[in-house]
């Protein structure tokens, strides 16, 4: 997200005015930034975890299996605690409708959601299926990118809720592992998605502050 700042004239972030050097709501942005950022990281581990998974239950070792099991629920519950601390913080520093209203003045209404979506699935910078394409292009226009992040956190709680379900089992199924791989594989797409909008948004908040 930090890489839609200081090109809209908006007020300061009043709890972050003055802290330091940078134009305060690049400040915001750079601490909404680290949250989110550990977040992700949090998420890519524990979905390289579920891949390690699916190559235990090939090679019949259940007991590496359970330890995976293990590591996937607690760095998801890090990714969610980050993601959450990074939603807080921007509501509470006014980030949230800095950025929102950052990215509509970039042309990002319902139809211009769909064409940077469309365009970065036919690039092949984004593998989006229908069913999420029209959920985020329809999410974000409609409710607002706030609610989006809220969406793909509200997936990685769903897959927690069902990891902690099956841990409580003392045998698992292939076709759990398969539906663990699905919910991230989703979740991924999301949050895939959610990173180009800011992407190309910021392309063009440049390009309308740049002087020919």
């Amino acid at each position: 997200m930090s890489a839609i700042c200081n090109t809209v004239q908006q007020e300061e972030p009043t709890s972050f005015a003055g802290r330091s050097s940078l134009n305060p709501w690049q400040q915001a942005y750079l601490d909404s930034d680290k949250l989110v950022a550990s977040g992700s990281a949090y998420f890519a581990q524990a979905f390289a975890d579920v891949m390690g998974l699916v190559s235990d239950e090939e090679l019949n070792d259940p007991a590496r299996g359970r330890l995976r099991l293990c590591s996937i629920g607690s760095l998801l519950d890090e990714a969610i605690r980050e993601y959450e601390a990074a939603a807080d913080f921007d509501a509470r520093s006014g980030l949230d409708e800095y950025h929102e209203r950052a990215l509509r003045q970039a042309g990002l209404d319902e139809d211009g959601t769909r064409t940077v979506l469309s365009t970065a699935v036919s690039d092949g910078f984004l593998s989006l299926n229908r069913e999420l394409f029209e959920e985020v292009a329809f999410t974000f226009a409609n409710r607002g990118f706030a609610a989006l992040m809220q969406s793909y956190v509200q997936r990685l709680r769903n897959i927690r809720e069902v990891l902690g379900d099956e841990n409580d089992k003392s045998e698992r199924t292939r076709g759990f592992t398969w539906v663990l791989l699905t919910g991230f594989t989703d979740a991924l797409q999301v949050g895939q998605a959610i990173a180009v909008l800011n992407t190309k948004a910021n392309a063009g908040l440049v390009a309308v502050a740049t002087p020919e």
